[in-house]
């Protein structure tokens, strides 16, 4: 199992564990994780070769789950929180994940909770939107 792959930016962790499953019948390779970073190369090609291989429908030699909200989720919907945290209010605290959700940058509450990848989570934008923006200059 590789746990928080998006710390991983590159594939070594996993060319060093494979050989030694290779003696196991059936052995089969974990990867979990919240969404990554910029930096999270690893992780960012195994969403985007399991989003593909989701849409193929192939299913024989890899499975693919994720949960994460929509790009255009409300961060601090508590709803939208429970879409995308199964264990919320059984063993993710509700209270919990909304003093982080107050006290955290949010591009990385995003990232970290709701599992949006880097362009999603921190878009740029902070003080106003991009379409506040473009209805500016218009």
């Amino acid at each position: 199992m590789i746990d928080e792959g998006w710390s991983q930016k590159d594939s070594r962790v996993e060319t060093a564990v494979k050989p030694s499953m290779i003696t196991r019948p059936g052995a089969q390779l974990l990867v979990v994780s919240c969404a990554g970073n910029e930096d999270s190369a690893y992780l960012d090609g195994k969403m985007d070769e399991g989003r593909a291989l989701c849409e193929l429908g192939a299913t024989d030699t890899a499975c693919y789950v994720e949960y994460s909200a929509p790009d255009d989720a409300d961060p601090a919907d508590e709803a939208v929180w429970a879409g995308c945290m199964p264990a919320l209010g059984v063993t993710i605290d509700v209270a919990t994940v909304r003093a982080d959700f107050q006290t955290m940058d949010l591009a990385d509450f995003r990232r970290s909770y709701l599992c949006q990848r880097p362009g999603v989570a921190n878009p740029g934008w902070k003080l106003f939107t991009e379409q506040d923006y473009q209805e500016a200059i218009a």
